[in-house]
C-alpha cells in the first residue's frame, strides 16, 4: 500500500474507521466527513484503472413505487461519473437499462403489473437524463431488452384440482423467486458483452 494523508479505510478488527495522517493510521468516524464517489483509492492498492464502469439499477430501488423521485439517485449516478471519468477520462461509463420484466402473472406472491409500471418509470428516467452522452463517455446499454418474463425466472409445474371434479388433476406453470430472473443473468449479460466487444481497442 501507497497511502497518503487523508486516506481513510475500515478495520474489521478493531471495528473503527481510520484515516492515514503523517506516516500512521489514527482513529476517525464516519460523521466527521462529507462523503462522496472516488476512485482514487485504486492508487492505494496499485490496480489498474478500468476501462469500464458498468452500472446496473436493482429493481429494490424502484419497484415498489409509482410516484418516485429520481432527482437524488440521478445526483448520485452524475457523482459516480464525475469520480469515474477523473481517473479514466477516456474510459467508458455504462449505464444498464433496469429490467421492466419481472415475471408473468402466475407466479408466487408478486404483484407484478405494479412493479412492471415502476420500473418503466425507472427506465425512463435513464433514457431521459442519461441519452445521448456518448461524447461525455456516457452510454446507455439496454440489457433490459434481454429478460424474457416467460422464460428468464424459475419456472415449476404446480398441480391444480378441477373446480367441479376432484378425480381430474392438472397442472399449471407457476413462477417462484420472482422479481429474480435467475434463468436469465446470462442473458442479460449479452449486451455488455456486446458492447465491450465493440468498443475495445485491444484487439
Amino acid at each position: 500500500m501507497n497511502p497518503q494523508n487523508g486516506y481513510i479505510m475500515y478495520d474489521n478488527e478493531q471495528n473503527k474507521y481510520k484515516v492515514y495522517s503523517n506516516g500512521s493510521w489514527n482513529d476517525t468516524t464516519v460523521e466527521t466527513y462529507t462523503w462522496g464517489h472516488s476512485f482514487k483509492y485504486l492508487s492505494i492498492f496499485n490496480i489498474h484503472v478500468p476501462d469500464y464502469f458498468i452500472m446496473s439499477l436493482g429493481l429494490n430501488d424502484f419497484r415498489g413505487n409509482l410516484s418516485p423521485d429520481f432527482a437524488a439517485w440521478n445526483i448520485r449516478v452524475n457523482s459516480f461519473i464525475a469520480a469515474f471519468l477523473e481517473v479514466n477520462p477516456n474510459g467508458y461509463f455504462i449505464i444498464s437499462t433496469c429490467t421492466v420484466s419481472t415475471g408473468k402473472m402466475d407466479n408466487v406472491g408478486d404483484d407484478t403489473n405494479f412493479q412492471h409500471a415502476a420500473m418503466w418509470q425507472a427506465k425512463q428516467n435513464i433514457i431521459d437524463n442519461f441519452s445521448n452522452l456518448e461524447n461525455e463517455h456516457v452510454y446507455i446499454v439496454d440489457t433490459a431488452l434481454m429478460v424474457d418474463a416467460d422464460h428468464a425466472f424459475s419456472n415449476t409445474d404446480k398441480p391444480i384440482g378441477h373446480p367441479l371434479n376432484t378425480s381430474i388433476v392438472a397442472t399449471q406453470n407457476i413462477q417462484s423467486g420472482n422479481p429474480h430472473f435467475y434463468d436469465g443473468y446470462n442473458a442479460w449479460g449479452i449486451p455488455l458483452a456486446a458492447f465491450i466487444q465493440y468498443t475495445r481497442t485491444d484487439i
